[in-house]
């Protein structure tokens, strides 16, 4: 999925790590791993990730670099 320049996935186990990939790093898709969680944490990670804005300020530049070719 990250091959694409416009995606920002985040692989996710709990809400935390669902908040923080918003928060930070602006992810715009999340995995789950089906074996490792159960319906109930993955819906607390949706429902994390999709009420968390991106923080932007300190972590915008950072996240603007993803989507640009190497140097």
């Amino acid at each position: 999925v990250n091959r694409n320049p416009a995606v920002r996935c985040a692989l996710v186990s709990e809400p935390l790590s669902a908040t923080l990939s918003r928060e930070h790093n602006d992810a715009n898709v999340i995995a789950m791993g089906a074996r490792i969680i159960g319906i109930e944490m993955a819906k607390a990670c949706l429902t994390a990730f999709l009420t968390t804005p991106f923080g932007g300020d300190r972590h915008a530049r950072r996240v603007g670099k993803l989507g640009q070719p190497p140097v």
